[in-house]
């Protein structure tokens, strides 16, 4: 299909395969599991915020004076 907006068929055709797989498991779902999902997704998000450490001895010194 021609889309004159520019946005790509295949994207969209995704999201719409995500938004509906999300509806799917919101209906399974009580509310105290999705509470359980949401949190864990938050601590992974966190831990992938996470900067990792110098890896130059020296600068490592440095930063930590």
């Amino acid at each position: 299909m021609y889309r004159t907006d520019g946005r790509n068929e295949n994207y969209d055709n995704a999201s719409e395969v995500l938004i509906g797989a999300k509806n799917v498991i919101k209906r399974m779902l009580d509310n105290e599991d999705r509470a359980i999902i949401v949190s864990l997704i938050m601590c992974l998000c966190f831990q992938s915020l996470l900067l990792p450490q110098p890896l130059n001895a020296k600068r490592r010194l440095w930063v930590q004076e």
